[in-house]
């Protein structure tokens, strides 16, 4: 079946992505999703279920020392996320996650990951 870009329109006009476009805009859509982990059934390496973008988290600034991190609970068909502070917050202190596992990773691995994954 053929179909033309008028047919797919409608007629209107309209703007189209091309590949390299695309994949900028999803890799930051997916920079700012956080991994969905079962760490209590799974083993080692098959933890992550999945990502999901979790609009009023996706704000929050990375730190190498956080504040806080990310609590999400798989239920059925919806996933509910919570922020958590590691210790009380000062007034005014922005919360802050890290956008990598904490632990694992020299300084020089970290920064390399947090450069390639998030600029």
């Amino acid at each position: 079946v053929k179909t033309t870009f008028q047919e797919l329109t409608g007629g209107k006009e309209c703007e189209w992505l091309i590949k390299s476009e695309w994949d900028d805009i999803f890799g930051r859509i997916l920079g700012c999703a956080h991994a969905i982990t079962d760490i209590t059934s799974l083993p080692l390496g098959e933890q992550c279920l999945g990502r999901a973008l979790f609009l009023k988290h996706s704000f929050y600034n990375h730190a190498c020392a956080p504040n806080a991190f990310l609590s999400m609970q798989p239920g059925g068909a919806t996933v509910m996320a919570q922020v958590r502070m590691l210790r009380p917050l000062q007034p005014k202190e922005a919360v802050t996650i890290s956008y990598i596992p904490t632990s694992g990773m020299d300084k020089q691995e970290r920064q390399a990951k947090l450069s390639s994954g998030y600029h």
